[in-house]
């Protein structure tokens, strides 16, 4: 349910196609939520 609304709330139409991508970044996003700056201190960290 919370991918879903997250979909409703961020595009109009999702295609199939990228269907895997949208969950996967949804799981990703959902795994590091409780990290302060998560998302820019792993991108970082890959550089």
């Amino acid at each position: 349910m919370l991918f879903k609304n997250s979909i409703r709330s961020t595009h109009i139409h999702v295609s199939q196609k990228y269907m895997a991508r949208y969950l996967s970044e949804f799981t990703f996003r959902a795994n590091h939520r409780d990290r302060v700056n998560g998302m820019f201190d792993l991108l970082v960290g890959a550089l």
